[in-house]
């Protein structure tokens, strides 16, 4: 029996450190979207982004 709750506690901390992964995988690809925006953004003369209109439905809908 305290063979099997060791492998089980193995089991556990092994899960965690899988979610662990995943949560820092999820941060980093955050944070690289938000890198990839902002050079995106600098890159783009300013006046083309006043241009370009926020992706919504709704002004799509006005303009036509």
């Amino acid at each position: 029996m305290t063979r099997l709750k060791e492998r089980m506690g193995g089991l556990e901390s092994n899960v965690y450190e899988i979610q662990g992964t995943y949560i820092q995988i999820a941060k980093d690809l955050e944070m690289s979207l938000m890198i990839q925006r902002r050079l995106f953004e600098a890159l783009l003369p300013s006046e083309t982004l006043s241009v370009i209109p926020p992706p919504s439905f709704t002004s799509r809908a006005t303009t036509s």
